[in-house]
């Protein structure tokens, strides 16, 4: 089945609007650690209110990537099996390795450069040997756990782990699965992440928000949004013909929860996704599918120019962050109570985080995507 929405060119698949959808989720991620690292509290009372939502709003970026990832993996991999009866396991492997690697430990790299030098004057703890091995093998997340020695620069590596440790186990479990089953593989799955947050968030807050069981729900999510809509007409045509009032009724409903999340719904955290992990595989759905949506993202020209490079950005932004931060404290020694002086920081931040993006992306990182395509099952097939 195959979408008007989805094109490969060359056999490289492209959801026409999930390069914005992708800026969007980075944009939230961005402007909830500037506020994390510069806090408003104590600085303008008035805007207190926003702190809240704020602190919520990077959550849900990473979130929103997970419900993504999951989304296109799964169909990919399930238009994989369909196209040429298999699932390539190391084809797919090497892909992951050429995306996804080059530029992950060249980051680690120069976060541990930036520690050894200007240590003191981050707030934030030394890497032990230790903690450099749960880099080095993508275990992020755990060291998180266990250890809680994160370096700020960058500590967002840890979604990053989680999806290559999700990675690692999702095309073997599809590809010696039956397709039948595959309800039951998905059922299965996502009962034992939700109860695994509802145990784990007695005993440890920490688990539940960065065990790789616990997201896996937001992963899982999505890659069952794939399986309907790639097997089930009748639930494609459903999602098409969604009308406008009930898109915006979903939209309105987000932003809500979204708004009053840390205040009134933190004693339900491990069960908050069971309405973010739907709401958000609605907006990828609808976002591609639905013929009555008020908007699209790719007639947003920036949007849809920057999807492409939203790893890049994701990777890197609390460099451009602590660039301007830095400077800030111990150069210019600008006030830190002036309103304008603090939104000017997150401009000159954002500006630094995407041209640095865009330059790596060009000259580093597009080398290993074009080997990533030659591994690509599908590329001399005719679809």
């Amino acid at each position: 089945m195959m979408n008007k929405n989805l094109s490969i060119g060359n056999k490289k698949f492209f959801f026409l609007n999930l390069d914005g959808i992708r800026t969007c989720a980075f944009l939230m991620v961005f402007f909830g650690h500037c506020f994390r690292w510069v806090p408003l509290q104590g600085k303008f009372e008035e805007l207190e209110w926003i702190s809240h939502l704020m602190t919520n709003l990077s959550n849900m970026g990473v979130n929103l990537f997970f419900v993504l990832s999951g989304f296109l993996i799964t169909y990919m991999l399930m238009n994989e099996q369909t196209e040429t009866g298999t699932i390539s396991i190391s084809k797919f492997y090497i892909r992951r390795i050429l995306r996804i690697w080059p530029l992950y430990y060249i980051v680690v790299a120069v976060g541990f450069i930036v520690v050894f030098f200007v240590f003191k004057l981050l707030p934030m703890n030394l890497l032990t040997f230790r903690g450099t091995m749960f880099y080095a093998f993508f275990l992020v997340n755990f060291e998180h756990i266990y250890y809680n020695l994160t370096h700020t620069l960058i500590s967002v590596l840890w979604s990053v782990s989680v999806e290559e440790q999700f990675y690692l186990c999702w095309p073997l479990l599809l590809a010696f699965t039956k397709r039948q089953y595959y309800p039951l593989l998905f059922t299965v799955l996502i009962a034992a992440s939700i109860m695994f947050r509802i145990n784990t968030s007695v005993t440890s807050y920490r688990i539940m928000h960065y065990h790789t069981l616990a997201i896996a729900i937001y992963l899982l999510i999505g890659g069952l949004g794939a399986w309907l809509v790639y097997t089930k007409r009748k639930f494609l045509d459903f999602i098409t013909e969604i009308p406008k009032y009930t898109i915006v009724i979903v939209y309105v409903s987000l932003a809500f929860i979204a708004s009053i999340h840390k205040t009134y719904l933190a004693d339900y955290e491990a069960l908050i996704c069971l309405f973010y992990a739907p709401a958000f595989l609605f907006v990828v759905l609808e976002q591609n599918y639905a013929k009555h949506s008020f908007y699209k993202m790719s007639r947003i020209w920036a949007l849809d120019f920057l999807g492409k490079y939203t790893y890049t950005l994701y990777c890197t932004h609390f460099f451009s962050i602590f660039a301007v931060c830095f400077i800030h404290i111990h150069f210019l020694k600008l006030p830190d109570d002036n309103l304008f002086l603090y939104s000017l920081e997150w401009v000159i931040a954002a500006f630094l985080c995407i041209s640095s993006a865009i330059l790596i992306y060009r000259y580093y990182e597009s080398y290993f995507l074009k080997l990533k395509h030659k591994f690509d099952p599908l590329q001399k097939k005719v679809i």
